[in-house]
């Protein structure tokens, strides 16, 4: 949350994040039945970037070398 809400303040700016896949697994890809801090974190990201679209200025850009093991919602 904090860095979505730093992004915010500090618009125009880029979030990269990288190894996405290390929290942008599929949900149920035996990471442990929704109480996993990754999938929490998975979740969390989700809420935040769809919360975006009101907001100008602000690029979240997400590297992976493993695409095929990405929620779909993380490849849009």
């Amino acid at each position: 949350r904090d860095m979505f809400e730093q992004a915010k303040k500090a618009a125009p700016c880029i979030i990269f994040i990288d190894e996405i896949d290390a929290v942008g697994r599929q949900r149920g890809a035996g990471l442990g039945g929704g109480h996993d801090e990754r999938e929490q974190t998975l979740n969390q990201m989700l809420v935040e970037m769809d919360g975006f679209a009101g907001y100008e200025g602000i690029l979240v850009i997400a590297a992976t070398t493993r695409p095929a093991v990405l929620a779909p919602a993380r490849r849009r």
